[in-house]
């Protein structure tokens, strides 16, 4: 049912588990939010983030097989709950407005990835995991420029919403 983690080392390889079934969540969800997006550049944006979200997943699980650490068969509640959202979000948009409830999405995977990774960040170099301190690190500053994106389109956006 539960994990039970007894060193900062269990705890390490759960959320590197965890971190491969968010990006593989972020993947699925921006893909989705690519094909309904209006606007050509959100469009674009999340179709962008969506495969840089599959080649981080490949890194993510290349580091796990290294570990000899079995792919998440937990998942992640966190992401599968940001993506049960989104799509509700979604589906009850007019399409007049849908790129808002999109960006919105994004911004919360972009949002949660960010911490996900400075967590793992942390901890993996507090147990000298070199390579994955490394890994979370770049994974973070990846996910800081998506919501760096996010944040700068959001009031273009909503302004194009907002006066229509």
């Amino acid at each position: 049912m539960f994990e039970h983690f007894r060193t900062l080392d269990d705890i390490v390889r759960a959320r590197l588990s965890r971190a491969w079934s968010m990006e593989n969540d972020t993947a699925a969800l921006l893909g989705l939010c690519a094909r309904f997006a209006r606007d050509l550049d959100v469009g674009d944006l999340c179709r962008g983030q969506a495969e840089q979200s599959r080649m981080r997943a490949d890194r993510v699980q290349a580091c796990l097989v290294g570990l000899g650490v079995k792919l998440g068969a937990n998942g992640c509640p966190a992401t599968e709950g940001i993506a049960d959202e989104g799509k509700a979000a979604i589906r009850r948009c007019d399409d007049s407005v849908v790129d808002a409830a999109i960006l919105s999405t994004a911004l919360e995977c972009a949002h949660f990835q960010i911490a996900t990774y400075q967590a793992l960040a942390e901890q993996a170099k507090a147990i000298r995991a070199k390579s994955v301190a490394a890994l979370a690190r770049g994974h973070r500053e990846q996910a800081e420029q998506f919501r760096d994106v996010v944040m700068a389109d959001l009031p273009r956006v909503t302004a194009t919403l907002a006066e229509g």
